[in-house]
Parts: structure tokens; C-alpha cells; sequence
């Protein structure tokens, strides 16, 4: 069993590229569980369906938005048959509703290590429309947003079962190699980076029901959580850095007792994104972006890393099949574009998902 917890804070629906990436999980018998707040919607009223996450029968335009550099792709339109697939298979869910629900989590420990995470996404949520009104943003938003994701991938990982990743992380044709930490430990990837200890929160989490890990993940955590649960909305503009240190720091401890991996440290796994895919490489998970577009940072791209972020997703998706999926795709761009769903019949096919079948 795999369990993948998404994050989508916004109006919808949900880009092309992770879609793509939604798609290559579903195709391997994941279960997807996004979670969900809308800022339009007031944190008692339903945020999301799929059709409006989906764009079910509607075809998104292409996508413009200035800071997500890396989600710059072409349309697609999901029509209800394709839909009804998909929705098997995904499970949406109201983040207000699970932090309201914070009480029922299994311990007490659990509850109280992370009670300040629970109080500051709230806050965060309850003013969402005051601070994010529909058609505007500037740099303050974004880094709102980038906190507010943060500190909920944060609470999903010391909360829920399942791996919490970000929706431009998806599977490679190695993830199946993981299966056992996967199942067993806390995981979660280091970049190399001086920042956080080398950790980056895009993938974190774990399949095992034991709860152990978890616990000592809130509890490294909780001294951060109850400082953001007091200052939340004031919070510094760069917290997104500081939730990711304190998830590095979480991280550390588990590594020293035994009960988390960095998956970059299991031989073998050498690298953990692509473009371009490095001889040898055998990481669990794949990046759809260029590893130096960092959308917070995406002024400093430089000319070609820009058209690299801007390509389609027809030719950023067959590249991503032929390098990192280990198959040959039977399409062409312009067959492919047409009908983005196709692509999960597609991936079903290719030998990355019959290998270990």
C-alpha cells in the first residue's frame, strides 16, 4: 500500500505538471490524499470538489502565474469519464476539517507536540481571503502561501500515515527498490544544501501504522510549532525556511535512533532529481522542474534555465517516460497534448510499472 498526502492551498484547479505527476503515482496503486483549503471558502464550508480541482470538462488556459515558474504547460481537459478513474483513487480533504479535528489524533503526546502547528495553520486559514483576495498577488502572498504549505506538510508528516510530498515530486522507476523503508522508517531526502541540516521537506513521512517516529518527529518540531502557533499570520516572511529547518533538525534526531533514512544514503541512491539524469542514478523520487528553479528564487533563473522552466508539458513529459520511467512512450506531442488522462493507461504500460508487478 502507498499513501501519498498532497498539499493544495489555492483556488484551483491543479496544474498540468502535477497532474502528470498525480497520474505516474495512481499508476502504481498509490492512494492520493490532497489536502485542501480555499480561500475563497470560509473554514467551515467545503473547499474543494473534484471538478474544481480537476477542471473536470473544462480546459485549463495556458498558466501564466509570474512566481510558479516551473508550472508553465499547456492545457488539458479532463472529460467525467476519464474523471470517474481518477476520483477512484484520490480522496480530497478539507485541511480545516482535520485541524478541527486535532483531538482525536491518537495520543496525547502526538496531540500536544503539534497543537502549535494545528493553531497556526488555522489562523492562517481563518483570514485567508483577508490577506489573499481572488485575483491579486504580490510577494507578501507568496510567501504566506510557502508558509502556510510548510507548516502543514509539516503537521501531515507528524499526523497521518503515508509519505507527505510536495505535487512536483513523483515516483522513478526505482521507487519500488524502497519499498522496506518505506514501510518501516521515516524517510525523507537531503539535497546537499548547508541549509536544514541538508534536508528538504518535499518528501517526508512514512508507511508504517507505528506511530513511534512520528511522535518523535512532532516532538522535535513542537518548540517551532508553539512559536508559530502564537505568531502565525505576523510570522517572518521567510518561516517556509525555518519550518524547513526544523524539519532537518527532526530529521537528524530520527537518523540517530534509528527510526529515519535519508533515502540519498540507502547504496545506490545516488541522486535524487533530474535534468539531466546522471549516470547510474537510482533515487526513489523524481523533481518535475529543474532542480535550480526554486520557485521562490525564480528571478535568479538565467535565460536557458527560464525556457527549460517554460516548455511544455508534452516535451517535459516524454522526457521524463524515456529517461526516469525506463519506457518509450507511445505518442507524439501532438496526439499527447490532446488528452492528458490517456497518459495513465500510457504509464501503465511502460516497464517501470511491470517490474516488480
Amino acid at each position: 500500500m502507498i499513501i501519498i498526502n498532497h498539499v493544495f492551498i489555492g483556488r484551483g484547479p491543479i496544474k498540468p505538471a502535477d497532474l502528470f505527476n498525480i497520474l505516474t503515482w495512481v499508476s502504481i496503486g498509490a492512494t492520493i490524499n490532497i489536502y485542501v483549503a480555499n480561500p475563497d471558502k470560509g473554514i467551515d464550508e467545503k473547499q474543494h470538489d473534484f471538478k474544481s480541482l480537476f477542471d473536470v470538462k473544462g480546459v485549463v488556459g495556458d498558466v501564466t502565474i509570474a512566481y510558479d515558474t516551473h508550472h508553465y504547460f499547456s492545457k488539458y481537459t479532463l472529460f467525467e469519464g476519464q474523471a470517474r478513474g481518477l476520483a477512484d483513487h484520490v480522496n480530497i480533504i478539507s485541511l480545516p476539517k482535520i485541524l478541527k479535528a486535532h483531538d482525536e489524533l491518537e495520543t496525547e503526546e502526538l496531540r500536544d507536540f503539534t497543537v502549535g502547528w494545528k493553531n497556526g495553520i488555522l489562523k492562517f486559514l481563518v483570514c485567508m481571503s483577508d490577506w489573499w483576495p481572488e485575483g491579486q498577488w504580490n510577494e507578501e502572498i507568496l510567501q504566506r502561501v510557502f508558509t502556510l504549505v510548510d507548516a502543514t506538510k509539516f503537521y501531515l508528516a507528524a499526523t497521518k500515515q503515508g509519505l507527505v510530498c510536495d505535487m512536483k515530486v513523483a515516483p522513478t522507476k526505482y521507487f519500488f527498490l524502497y519499498e522496506e523503508v518505506v514501510n518501516t522508517q521515516f524517510i525523507s531526502f537531503q539535497r546537499g544544501s548547508a541549509a536544514a541540516a541538508g534536508f528538504e521537506n518535499q518528501l517526508s513521512g512514512s508507511m508504517c501504522e507505528e506511530i513511534k517516529a512520528r511522535t518523535i518527529y512532532a516532538e522535535s518540531g513542537s518548540k517551532f510549532g508553539a512559536g508559530f502557533g502564537v505568531k502565525s499570520v505576523k510570522v517572518n516572511a521567510r518561516a517556509f525556511e525555518k519550518i524547513t529547518a526544523a524539519h532537518g533538525m527532526a530529521m537528524q534526531r530520527l537518523c540517530k535512533v534509528g527510526l529515519g533514512v535519508d533515502t540519498n544514503k540507502i547504496p545506490g541512491a545516488i541522486k535524487r532529481v533530474i535534468d539531466p539524469e546522471p549516470a547510474g542514478w537510482s533515487g526513489p523520487v523524481r523533481v518535475f522542474k529543474h532542480p535550480k528553479d526554486q520557485s521562490w528564487a525564480g528571478r535568479t533563473l538565467d535565460a536557458n534555465q527560464k525556457a527549460r522552466a517554460k516548455r511544455d508539458i508534452d516535451e517535459m513529459a516524454q522526457e521524463v517516460c524515456q529517461m526516469v520511467l525506463g519506457g518509450k512512450p507511445p505518442f507524439n506531442k501532438r496526439s499527447f497534448g490532446g488528452d492528458l488522462f490517456n497518459m495513465m493507461d500510457t504509464l501503465r504500460k511502460l516497464s517501470f510499472f511491470n517490474i516488480y508487478s
